[in-house]
């Protein structure tokens, strides 16, 4: 056991918010670009609804997000019935809250503080949907990561910083279960790409507030520390105090990551 120790890095994180999918029900079937809206319904009052795609038929989430088979449609949305039925209430979107404890075996290059090939086994908990669960996956340079709990899943993702010293980055994610590679294109594959601003670019002073770019604090030898926010503010006086985004702190990122 001592020697097996030895060959590996023990990991241990705690995400309290990280970027993170919409819930999978919420998109529309057929369409990795638009999800169904909730909040927004609720600002329309009483006119004619917004045309929607009913959602994913036949599948529900797993513990990460990710897409299984199920036998009863989900949100009960019976399957060959073109109408629509009533929708349940809308959900806030997922934390990407979670604890995760793993023992890796790595490889990479002696100069290198990122493996080219990481592969992990252990325990994780999701805290959105409160559950328990075992993680398996291989990661290759932080770009691509196979996992292999609870179905085989194929997951891309990455950032890349925009031309002339803009201080923007393009990042994406996406991910599709190998047994619907062959539609990867449509759910239960699913995209985000976000436009933000480089990681550890500093505090920017923005139209909507003030942003704090999310940074990787490093605490001693083993531990890391990334947080990233923004703190908004009116735009306008007199203030407006039915105005929920008047002085809201949103969290984007807080993470703490430790190696053993």
């Amino acid at each position: 056991m001592e020697g097996l120790a030895a060959r590996t890095v023990g990991v241990a994180r705690v995400d309290l918010r990280r970027p993170t999918f919409p819930w999978p029900e919420d998109y529309d079937a057929g369409n990795i670009l638009f999800r169904r809206g909730g909040r927004h319904e609720a600002k329309r009052g009483r006119g004619r609804p917004r045309n929607e795609q009913p959602p994913l038929v036949g599948y529900v989430a797993d513990y990460d997000g990710s897409y299984y088979p199920q036998q009863q449609p989900a949100y009960g949305y019976p399957v060959g019935q073109g109408q629509q039925q009533r929708q349940q209430p809308h959900r806030q979107q997922p934390t990407g809250a979670r604890l995760k404890v793993m023992r890796c075996v790595q490889l990479k290059a002696p100069e290198s503080k990122r493996a080219l090939l990481d592969f992990g086994l252990g325990v994780g908990v999701d805290l959105d949907r409160q559950e328990l669960h075992g993680v398996a996956r291989l990661k290759v340079a932080d770009l691509i990561s196979l996992k292999l709990l609870r179905q085989p899943l194929l997951k891309l993702g990455g950032a890349w910083p925009l031309p002339i010293r803009s201080g923007m980055a393009v990042r994406v994610k996406y991910e599709v279960p190998l047994v619907h590679l062959g539609e990867f294109w449509q759910p239960p594959a699913r995209l985000m790409v976000r436009l933000d601003n480089d990681v550890g670019t500093g505090v920017h002073l923005t139209p909507t507030g003030i942003e704090f770019d999310e940074r990787r604090l490093t605490l001693g030898k083993s531990t890391e520390v990334r947080a990233g926010a923004t703190l908004r503010f009116p735009r306008t006086l007199p203030i407006d105090r039915d105005d929920p985004d008047a002085f809201k702190l949103q969290v984007h990122r807080l993470s703490l990551k430790t190696l053993w």
